[in-house]
């Protein structure tokens, strides 16, 4: 398979970011969300902000395993530090 050419555009937003992307790993049934919430650039680390959204008592969700991710960020290369908390919200699914 032949990989497509990056134009200059491209190549000058890969060497001057960096791309992260997470996730909460193993869940034991659906109905999880994650999303990061902010990003923060403070002058010795860099501060991530992610919403663990789960579900109530009575929301209706796949008893599958799932491994709920978010979509990657582009950050500025820095050799800051990266920290972060997790906020938690929990559905209210009893108006259905």
């Amino acid at each position: 398979m032949k990989l497509p050419q990056l134009c200059h555009q491209h190549l000058h937003l890969i060497l001057k970011n960096r791309y992260y992307a997470g996730g909460l790993g193993i869940r034991f049934s659906g109905g999880f969300t994650v999303s990061v919430e902010s990003v923060h650039e403070f002058e010795n680390e860099i501060f991530i902000q992610i919403l663990e959204i789960l579900p109530g008592a009575r929301c209706a969700a796949t008893e599958n395993i799932t491994y709920p991710s978010t979509t990657a960020i582009l950050i500025k290369k820095t050799n800051k530090p990266f920290k972060g908390s997790i906020l938690k919200a929990t559905y209210d699914c009893s108006w259905i």
